[in-house]
């Protein structure tokens, strides 16, 4: 016999394939432990001493709830995951799918918003904006859809259409000799009074400008506060509308607008009852403070949109204001400068207009560099799109929902085999989030929702482990009649708790017996009675191991 040395409850158990106890343990039984989402949000495998509570039920706490004595490793829900890999169910995949697709949008979003971050600034540089795209992903059909304007002259022109401008303009020059001051003499004189007019009249409009923007701000700032004041009338509002729904569901005097006390009329309002004139109710509180704030939402889009543009608008014509100033002082040097020499603001203008239209072409050429690794990312967005689309909309396939409902319906017919009493089996359910028994409350004239509870707060001690038995027995026997993971491995460690009948403990091992296929193990004792052990197991096959008082002995197989 070859002996392997190993190690177990300690970092790696699960993963080291040659030492690690618990990898060794998983492929022996044949077991391929599904990838589960962690606490933190990371993947990890399913440990498997988180399944072996589903068929491994101790004494000390085993008998207290459903899966009890399960550890915890960090894994989301894993109660949940445990009984989707026994039941073999096609949710996991579709979960896992779905977490791949979590990811895959995180990325694509924090890459394009890094991407959109980066062409917007490289945009700023050159008082550029980019149209046509948002700070979200989208899909871009067509890149000439996004467009980058330019500031010039106080106005927003096409990048494109403005270096088009620049360079017939540049040519244009260019057919033209440099002329002297002297020559330009009148024409400067008239250039500096017209270029000093459109400087007057501009800084006015843009001082009526500022004027108009502080006001926007102002009633912004009023809207804004408007809109939460409404949000907190709104807030207490439908606070008493809950109120009165849930007096009502109670059969409360007060939810019929009558005090419980003195039995006079309450007002459906949240004014003072001395006000003697007759209120809107609440409901109509709700709908008119609704249109309300429907209505100062509308307004704040409209105003801050407004605000946006003005400002914008604000920004370019200050711009195009030091454009002006600086001509003018170019202008009054050319006017005292020598006649003869040649002007200074002929050249500079030559200057200025190569210098722009080579800023601008190298940036928007950089930008549509920036553009296209944007589409890039659009193209990965559209295959996210449509992966997403193919996901099932109901992640329980028909195969899931034959084992789910196998599942329930033999956990039923246990319970009412085991002598389960505490609630009517109707109202029995194995829920479809945490796949454990559950109570749907009866529904009556008053209630305004179905209320589902754990089966616990609703059994007395003995009918919540005939519950354990049967949801132990009816999880292996789902996964043996309709395929699952099930290791067909029972043990139970003292099932007969809380003074639990001779009749339905014989029941019970009833039940075991007859799973011929796999084991199932009982420790008990019987209250140490021969008698007792002999009437509770007669006519049931089953092979004895004794131990006596604290010696362990060997099992024999």
């Amino acid at each position: 016999m070859q002996i392997e040395s190993m190690y177990v409850h300690d970092k790696g158990g699960a993963s080291d394939a040659m030492y690690g106890y618990h990898a060794f343990l998983q492929k022996f039984i044949g077991w391929q432990l599904p990838e589960v989402v962690g606490s933190l949000g990371d993947t990890r495998n399913l440990y498997i001493q988180s399944v072996f509570p589903a068929f491994i039920i101790e004494q000390k706490r085993g008998w207290s709830d459903f899966l009890a004595t399960m550890p915890y490793f960090g894994v989301k829900d894993s109660e949940s995951r445990v009984i989707e890999f026994l039941l073999r169910l096609d949710v996991i995949i579709n979960r896992k799918r779905k977490q791949e697709l979590i990811q895959t949008r995180q990325s694509i979003t924090s890459r394009w918003l890094i991407a959109y971050q980066d062409l917007t600034g490289s945009a700023k540089l050159g008082n550029i904006e980019v149209q046509g795209l948002s700070e979200q992903p989208e899909i871009l059909a067509d890149t000439s859809a996004v467009v980058f304007t330019a500031r010039y002259k106080g106005e927003r022109l096409n990048a494109t259409a403005l270096i088009i401008s620049l360079k017939a303009e540049l040519a244009e020059l260019a057919a033209l000799p440099i002329e002297t001051n002297g020559a330009k003499l009148q024409a400067n004189r008239q250039q500096l009074r017209d270029t000093t007019d459109q400087l007057n009249e501009l800084s006015l409009s843009n001082d009526l400008l500022a004027n108009r923007i502080t006001l926007t701000k102002l009633q912004v700032d009023q809207y804004q506060i408007q809109y939460q004041e409404l949000l907190e009338d709104l807030e207490k509002n439908r606070g008493a509308r809950k109120i009165y729904d849930l007096g009502a569901t109670e059969q409360l005097s007060i939810a019929t607008s009558h005090c419980p006390t003195c039995h006079q009329d309450i007002k459906d309002t949240l004014m003072p009852q001395t006000v003697l004139q007759t209120p809107m109710r609440i409901e109509e509180n709700i709908a008119y403070l609704d249109a309300q704030r429907k209505m100062l939402d509308l307004q704040l889009s409209i105003q801050t949109q407004a605000l946006a543009k003005d400002v914008d608008l604000y920004e370019t014509h200050g711009e195009y204001l030091d454009e002006l100033r600086g001509r003018i002082r170019q202008l009054q040097s050319d006017l005292v400068a020598d006649s003869r020499a040649p002007s200074e603001a002929d050249i500079e203008k030559r200057v200025k207009l190569k210098a722009n239209i080579n800023f601008y072409l190298k940036l928007l050429d950089e930008l549509t560099i920036k553009l296209a690794a944007i589409k890039s990312i659009s193209e990965e967005w559209r295959q996210y799109l449509a992966d997403e689309q193919a996901l099932p909309k109901d992640f329980f396939s028909a195969s899931d929902r034959r084992k789910l409902s196998d599942f329930e319906s033999g956990f039923k017919r246990l319970l009412s085999r085991f002598g389960y009493s505490s609630s009517l089996l109707a109202n029995v359910q194995i829920s479809q989030d945490k796949y454990t028994p559950v109570i749907q409350s009866e529904t009556t004239r008053y209630s305004i929702s179905t209320v589902r509870y754990n089966i616990r707060t609703d059994s007395s001690a003995t009918d919540l482990v005939r519950a354990i038995w049967a949801y132990t027995c009816s999880l292996r026997q789902t996964s043996d009649h309709l395929g699952g993971n099930h290791p067909k491995l029972l043990l139970f460690d003292e099932p007969a708790q809380h003074s639990m009948s001779d009749e339905n403990f014989h029941t019970f091992l009833q039940e075991l017996a007859a799973y011929s296929d796999g084991q199932s193990m009982i420790f008990a004792s019987f209250n140490n009675s021969d008698q007792e052990f002999a009437s509770i197991t007669k006519n049931i096959s089953f092979s004895l191991t004794r131990i006596e008082g604290k010696l362990i002995k060997p099992i024999k197989l």
